[in-house]
């Protein structure tokens, strides 16, 4: 650029300036080879450390990372959330759950909902995608091997004040459950 004459204001080169330029002679710098771009390029972006840890993937996360999950965060705090709904075709489920659940209500003593085939469609999504089942920690992003699900269930405690609580627990790991689908 330092070859092209600027006649914006100021002796600023222009778009004008460099379509219009016209090299009189090529300059000679010295007479040393020019080394190539691909060996004294650095990388674009720094690989992240990745290590594994009880079976996890650990990542520490770069700079673009945490910002990331900076703003997510704030944006849980500030930002009123919006959810969405779609209609789904399940003929095929009520048919499969028709199927089993006089069998099931034998062997269990309780009856067959549809609330299996969901966590079982879930555990699936996450075999499947396995970035989906990751955390983050500490500035890394915890990606893990094996698929824990927590199922809350509200009670109605019967006491003076009519309260309700709520019963948590954890399939750990879904894989080694035993499944009904």
């Amino acid at each position: 650029m330092s070859l092209v004459a600027g006649t914006g204001k100021d002796g600023r080169i222009t778009r004008k300036d460099v379509l219009n330029y016209q090299p009189k002679e090529v300059p000679v710098v010295d007479n040393q080879p020019v080394q190539s771009v691909a060996q004294s390029a650095p990388p674009a972006t720094p690989v992240a450390e990745t290590t594994v840890s009880n079976n996890d993937l650990v990542t520490k996360a770069d700079p673009v990372r945490k910002m990331i999950a900076q703003n997510m965060l704030r944006s849980v705090h500030e930002i009123p959330q919006a959810w969405t709904m779609i209609e789904v075709d399940v003929t095929g489920l009520v048919k499969l759950r028709n199927s089993l659940k006089n069998e099931f209500k034998e062997q269990n003593g309780f009856g067959l909902s549809y609330f299996p085939f969901f966590v079982k469609a879930v555990s699936s999504a996450l075999r499947n995608n396995p970035k989906l089942n990751s955390s983050w920690q500490n500035d890394e992003i915890i990606q893990h091997k094996d698929i824990n699900i927590s199922i809350a269930v509200a009670t109605m405690m019967h006491s003076l004040f009519q309260s309700s609580n709520m019963l948590i627990g954890c399939q750990s790991p879904v894989s080694q459950q035993k499944s009904v689908v």
